[in-house]
């Protein structure tokens, strides 16, 4: 599997196979170059503009916006949404919110869109192993980065990808970075990538904590 960065908390991630799955397409709103592709699927978490905007893709992908019990959707891919929400206060604020696991190439990729509150134990017992973590960590919108750190440590992922956070994309959004995450979390050794590579085999060999140089660059 190739896991790329395309900003906010829009990933590709394309199987070994060739079929691409897109989380969390974003709008104009974000300041990055969002390429022609047509994937395979796209999960989306909640329905605001920088994450929804499934529009942006010329044909007809699967999309997933809905929490519950998925099978294999592609040979060799299984995904599963589970409700959560997008504040503290049970979605009373900002409404529901869905976490995705996606098996790919045997590699377990948990994406927690814009998640807002703790997991639940039970959530976290359903959730199972989790190989790549995909978690939001700029807060104001999502969870803090104490609360992000405290998940982190919770799911004990082999790779963490902070995502949803202040940079040039976002640069005069009420967000933070991802300085306090990482202190949090003592991810000093944090790599930036143009791209990751995983395989089960290899799992162990990659970054403990991956930051993402965009993939098609920022935008003006």
């Amino acid at each position: 599997m190739i896991i790329r960065w395309i900003g906010h908390s829009c990933f590709m991630l394309t199987s070994t196979d060739g079929t691409m799955i897109v989380t969390d397409p974003f709008d104009e709103s974000v300041k990055c170059v969002f390429p022609s592709i047509e994937p395979d699927a796209v999960t989306v978490s909640h329905q605001h503009h920088d994450h929804n905007a499934v529009s942006r893709f010329g044909n007809s992908p699967r999309v997933f916006s809905e929490y519950g019990s998925e099978d294999e959707i592609f040979p060799e891919i299984k995904l599963r949404g589970f409700l959560t929400y997008h504040d503290d206060e049970k979605g009373a604020k900002r409404g529901e919110n869905i976490v995705y696991m996606m098996e790919i190439d045997g590699i377990r990729v948990l994406h927690l869109g814009d998640l807002g509150c703790s997991l639940d134990e039970d959530t976290i017992a359903e959730i199972g192993r989790v190989d790549v973590l995909m978690i939001p960590v700029g807060g104001f919108f999502t969870m803090d980065a104490e609360t992000a750190a405290r998940i982190t440590k919770r799911l004990s992922p082999s790779v963490v990808i902070p995502m949803h956070y202040k940079n040039e994309s976002t640069d005069d959004w009420q967000i933070s970075d991802e300085k306090q995450y990482l202190d949090m979390m003592g991810y000093d050794a944090a790599q930036t990538v143009e791209a990751l590579r995983i395989m089960p085999e290899d799992l162990t060999d990659q970054p403990e904590c991956a930051l993402f140089a965009p993939a098609f660059g920022f935008s003006k």
